[in-house]
């Protein structure tokens, strides 16, 4: 039982995934984020660059016609200072989430999911991730992206070579808008 997303003219929300739990961005209250079906994009998205800019309108356009909430999830801490252990003035972010969060404003995105980024997140099997938090708590129903720039590795999640997903491993539940 899926709740059907019906668009409205609502600002962006900004909602945070800690250990297990969503809370907002500004408050950092516990809310309640229900798994509607999304059409998603995933990365730092770090300057919100033309590239950047052209992956989210393709995002906001493909939910708007299927009828989706549209979401971009990113992290912060960024991830590299994480998994590579580099002290914050060693990376250079042209962006600050501060920063990022005006740019992406005005972008017509129905949520940005911030993922907490630690060693223990760091540590979720990909299978895990896409299945438990993409699908059943998010909502996924589509993904979008350029393979060019995808940071990750979709063939972790796919049984086919070239990377493409197979909707099998989503139980039928993904599209993907490449």
């Amino acid at each position: 039982n899926q709740i059907i997303y019906r668009p409205q003219f609502v600002p962006m929300q900004i909602i945070l995934f800690r250990h297990g739990d969503f809370y907002d961005w500004e408050t950092e209250t516990k809310v309640n984020f229900d798994a509607v079906r999304s059409a998603v994009t995933i990365g730092s998205y770090d300057g919100v660059h033309l590239g950047h800019r052209a992956i989210l309108a393709r995002l906001v356009k493909s939910a708007k016609k299927q009828g989706l909430r549209s979401v971009l999830i990113t992290f912060e801490p960024h991830p590299r200072l994480i998994l590579r252990r580099e002290k914050k003035r060693q990376l250079k972010l042209i962006t600050t989430f501060e920063e990022k969060k005006t740019l992406l404003a005005p972008l017509g995105l129905d949520v940005v999911l911030v993922l907490e980024f630690d060693k223990a997140f760091s540590e979720i099997p990909a299978q895990t991730f896409v299945k438990d938090i993409l699908v059943k708590r998010v909502g996924l129903a589509d993904i979008v992206y350029w393979p060019v720039a995808m940071d990750f590795k979709w063939q972790d999640f796919a049984d086919l070579p070239d990377g493409s997903i197979d909707v099998g491993v989503f139980n039928g539940a993904v599209r993907t808008s490449e």
